[in-house]
């Protein structure tokens, strides 16, 4: 075959119609063309393939071998050809056997673990689902080489910018205490919120947001006063219930903490902006129809997670007590 510096993918159609047919008008018909335009096809064509492709014979026109020995070859181009440009075919999420992986942190999967387990086994029962905490250095990494499939965060600023994302609902932080706490009989001022020791989490994402509230204190000239250091967000209200300390956290840890009826919060003392907890994905999974079946899915988990966080629980947590 001669190289070309062009190649019209419809030739390879026209060469199929003219070996099967072994007729140029009857060819021309077949793909609707006219028959001037077939036979400058074939012109082209025994060009690039070097052979007559059709030869006259008494019974009329026949493909060479060469041409019979091409078509095999050429019906498989056209067929993936066809099997490339098909739409995708609608995502069946009863039917899928695939694995989807979700990176949370296990603060973050607990606002929503519980409903989003139970409605998956269901709309999917032959699927798997995998919840994995990526360390930050790894999380660039693990979208781009399809080791997870979707995030939450509500970390948005540690996330690499190339990421779609999408914003589930708004969270603010809050102070908690134990209930009867001795400095929340009244919402709690700046002064005793820079005096009582408070619990500190000791993680990237968790370090990110004390370091904000540490930069709006030292702008009014105080600092917080760091009592303990836990691992994680979970551990916050346990230390919290059962001590004199205090703690900043999401509001929504208390939607989820089976002993937030030992707990009571204030708002803050001075303004914090807003918590967004956003989903993430990379572009390469954008337009897959699986992968948007479950960013519509673990969105509505979340939201139902947290207007009913007591519906896949056999007893729901008691409300903590608001300082107003």
């Amino acid at each position: 075959m001669k190289k070309q510096s062009s190649f019209d993918l419809n030739l390879l159609a026209y060469l199929e119609a003219l070996i099967e047919e072994s007729h140029v008008s009857r060819a021309a018909q077949r793909v609707n063309l006219s028959q001037p335009a077939m036979s400058l096809a074939l012109k082209r064509l025994r060009t690039m393939f070097s052979d007559p492709i059709l030869v006259q014979t008494a019974q009329g026109m026949r493909p060479t071998l060469r041409a019979q020995r091409l078509l095999g070859q050429v019906q498989d181009v056209l067929h993936q050809t066809e099997r490339l440009v098909a739409p995708q075919q609608e995502f069946d999420s009863a039917k899928t056997t695939q694995t989807f992986v979700l990176m949370a942190s296990n603060f973050v999967a607990s606002l929503f673990l519980a409903p989003l387990a139970a409605h998956f086994a269901e709309a999917a029962p032959n699927a798997l689902l995998s919840i994995q905490q990526a360390p930050p250095y790894r999380v660039k990494e693990w979208f781009e080489n399809s080791a997870v499939d979707l995030g939450a965060s509500y970390a948005q600023d540690s996330l690499p910018g190339s990421l779609h994302r999408r914003t589930v609902f708004e969270d603010r932080l809050v102070c908690i205490a134990r209930r009867g706490h001795p400095g929340f009989q009244k919402p709690i001022d700046l002064e005793s919120f820079c005096a009582i020791p408070s619990v500190k989490v000791d993680k990237p994402h968790a370090l990110r947001m004390t370091q904000t509230v540490e930069r709006v204190l030292a702008t009014t000239g105080h600092g917080m006063r760091v009592g303990t250091l836990v691992s994680e967000f979970l551990l916050v209200p346990e230390v919290v219930a059962s001590s004199n300390m205090i703690a900043i956290a999401p509001e929504s840890l208390l939607r989820r903490y089976a002993g937030a009826d030992m707990l009571q919060y204030s708002p803050l003392p001075f303004d914090m902006p807003p918590l967004q907890l956003s989903l993430v994905w990379h572009p390469h999974t954008h337009n897959e129809p699986s992968h948007q079946w479950l960013r519509t899915f673990v969105r509505k988990a979340i939201i139902n997670g947290r207007t009913c966080p007591g519906e896949c629980d056999t007893h729901p947590p008691e409300p903590a007590i608001v300082i107003h």
